[in-house]
């Protein structure tokens, strides 16, 4: 469940680049609305576009520079960009790792049901908790809580949230 005002919901799922049709479903606001909402709040891609222009035309101007403070912020600047964009890398590198092992390991969890199951003729133990359950819920749970659902510390996490969860790489592709 998303809590705010809906002006603010879509600030927040602007800044998330969701898409106008998920902006629409959970809000309420017209495509007109949003889009005012986007400009007002330079938010469009237009405002985005504009803004880095203005940052890499200030950023040469200051290393340019006669005076020697300006050029030193602009090195500071530069650094901190560049240490950024490496954090950055860094970031998208282990991200990729840990789906990767998620998916390995899901696959080989089936391989192992499989072999159970040739095995033992086709009888399977009765199934246990999954040992990483615990830390995917404390995922979803967060991921919920940052995209605006409220949902408890312990228990059930309902289906609206896990839908979303399991849907979520689906709305950033479609966004």
């Amino acid at each position: 469940m998303i809590t705010g005002s809906p002006r603010d919901t879509a600030v927040a799922m602007l800044k998330e680049a969701k898409t106008v049709d998920e902006i629409r479903e959970a809000t309420g606001l017209s495509d007109g609305e949003i889009a005012a909402v986007a400009q007002t709040e330079e938010l469009t891609q237009h405002h985005a576009q504009q803004r880095g222009r203005a940052y890499l035309s200030a950023l040469a101007w200051a290393l340019k520079s006669d005076a020697p403070r300006i050029r030193a912020k602009a090195e500071r600047v530069k650094n901190d960009l560049d240490d950024l964009v490496a954090t950055r890398q860094k970031d998208i590198e282990a991200q990729e790792a840990r789906d990767e092992i998620e998916s390995l390991e899901s696959k080989l969890a089936a391989a192992r049901a499989k072999l159970r199951n040739v095995t033992t003729g086709g009888k399977t133990p009765a199934p246990t908790a999954d040992p990483g359950s615990k830390q995917e819920n404390a995922k979803i749970r967060a991921w919920a809580r940052d995209n605006g659902y409220e949902v408890s510390d312990r228990g059930v996490i309902s289906k609206e949230i896990r839908d979303a969860w399991n849907n979520r790489d689906q709305a950033r592709q479609d966004g």
